[in-house]
């Protein structure tokens, strides 16, 4: 992914992840407390307008059938303040007295429920926070091996057409840089795989400028440099 957006793309990605996830947190948060009964004891459910009676421009008196728990259902009345009277059918949220459930208080029923703001809030600020680890940790990892690594150029360099998985279901095809060198040491041979760079970059790729940077003690440990604006580091 990292070879696919520029690195102040990235930030501004999981950013914006972040915040937005942040805002359905705190949405859901406030539809939680609109959701509440003000009498603490009162029990929540839905209801649905059965009659409308308008008592002033913006006051009416409405007829609400719901269900009790034991699947017995209740028709009650109670006042309504909104700018628009509620179309019969449509669906309230109401608050009941469970000893006496003729008494009780109507809401406009929210469009989302909050369990789904939450569900969304969380998915989207996970997403971004581990786009948010992720960099962080990978740019760590680079400056570590700059440091303390060995930079090679490698012997042999080709282009390997691959299908990856982006976001755990998402298959694309991708271009994987392999390079090969030969330890003059120990005449080991080794080999090192390129993070994914999108095929519209194949022409772009300066394979002659390719350069390994590894640890020695641990060559699991590497990322490859290429001259195309972006650092393709594993």
């Amino acid at each position: 992914m990292f070879n696919f957006f520029k690195e102040s793309t990235i930030r501004i990605l999981y950013t914006t992840l972040l915040l937005l996830g942040g805002v359905l947190i705190a949405w859901s948060i406030v539809l939680i407390s609109y959701s509440k009964p003000e009498t603490p004891f009162y029990r929540t459910t839905t209801g649905t307008v059965r009659s409308v009676q308008n008592i002033s421009p913006r006051v009416f008196r409405i007829r609400v059938e719901f269900y009790l728990p034991n699947n017995s259902a209740v028709t009650a009345e109670a006042q309504y303040a909104a700018d628009r009277a509620p179309l019969l059918g449509e669906k309230m949220l109401v608050h009941y007295n469970p000893f006496t459930p003729a008494e009780i208080d109507v809401k406009k029923q929210p469009r989302f429920t909050y369990q789904v703001i939450i569900f969304f809030g969380i998915m989207i600020g996970g997403l971004g926070f581990r786009f948010f680890i992720k960099s962080i940790f990978r740019n760590a990892k680079i400056d570590f091996i700059r440091e303390n690594g060995k930079k090679i150029i490698p012997s042999e360099i080709k282009i390997e057409e691959h299908q990856i998985k982006i976001m755990w279901i998402i298959r694309i095809h991708a271009l994987i840089i392999c390079c090969g060198w030969k330890n003059p040491d120990d005449s080991t041979q080794l080999e090192f795989y390129s993070e994914p760079f999108p095929l519209v970059m194949r022409d772009k790729l300066n394979l002659h400028s390719a350069r390994v940077f590894f640890i020695p003690q641990d060559p699991r440990r590497y990322f490859i440099h290429i001259d195309t604006g972006f650092d393709s580091r594993a």
